[in-house]
């Protein structure tokens, strides 16, 4: 059973607004994010406690449920946790997904492919296929459920890079740009846009 915690309890302040229903091309972000998903995952939502963002964000089904965050200013280590504990003790592996980290189209899938066929492998992350040097790491993470326990056992003000640290890591090369993408700034947000929609970054002219 694949497990999913899609991270969207960060307070956006820098955004201006709540990230989960920034507007893409058709749908809001957190839409977007869970149509990326495998349809055949488990999916919990981990919000600002007393937050309710499904219906607002148009998401009407295909979620297990929503997890509320009452500390969301120890950072997202915590929720990464209530995520985790809010799914089924059989879940694995588990996708860790923050909400303004762009999914790309079919990266879910290719990343289950490669983490079944090395089965050596505790966690994965896309990397940059582009850049010959220092490329960047980015997002959705895929673990084994046998880590679980050992991720929850940190205190909630950790980090989940370090606590990965220990395991068998390993970084799948992906060319889309959208996996290496954080949406902090309304102009993240906007180029995001473009790249789904190109007709944006040239709109017409109305009479």
């Amino acid at each position: 059973m694949i497990g999913a915690v899609v991270l969207a309890a960060g307070r956006g302040s820098r955004m201006g607004c709540t990230k989960a229903f920034l507007p893409l091309p058709g749908q809001s972000l957190l839409a977007y994010q869970l149509a990326q998903l495998p349809t055949e995952a488990v999916k919990v939502v981990v919000v600002p406690a007393g937050a309710s963002y499904l219906t607002t964000a148009g998401v009407a089904e295909g979620v297990a449920g929503e997890v509320g965050n009452p500390r969301v200013e120890l950072g997202p280590y915590l929720s990464v946790k209530l995520g985790l504990e809010a799914l089924p003790p059989t879940a694995d592996p588990i996708f860790v997904v923050p909400v303004d980290c762009p999914l790309a189209p079919g990266l879910c899938a290719a990343m289950l492919a490669a983490l079944e066929a090395h089965p050596a492998w505790d966690w994965l992350v896309p990397v940059e296929a582009t850049r010959a040097t220092t490329p960047r790491t980015g997002h959705p993470v895929l673990l084994r459920g046998a880590l679980r326990q050992a991720l929850l056992a940190h205190p909630d003000t950790h980090r989940l890079d370090l606590a990965l640290a220990p395991f068998c890591g390993a970084q799948l090369p992906w060319a889309s740009p959208l996996p290496f993408l954080n949406l902090n700034l309304p102009q993240d947000h906007q180029a995001l846009v473009e790249l789904l929609d190109p007709q944006a970054q040239n709109p017409k002219e109305t009479p």
